[in-house]
């Protein structure tokens, strides 16, 4: 899975567990995005 980012020496490659499903990875992975977005003040 690839996190993508604005700026290129941010962006991040993550190998998704094969006993994890890919929407479940994803759903995962947004939620972990959400979170930090919303304890990020300025975001």
């Amino acid at each position: 899975m690839v996190l993508p980012s604005t700026h290129f020496e941010q962006i991040r490659v993550v190998s998704i567990p094969s006993d994890l499903d890919a929407s479940e990875a994803f759903r995962y992975a947004t939620g972990i995005i959400a979170q930090a977005e919303e304890s990020e003040g300025d975001y």
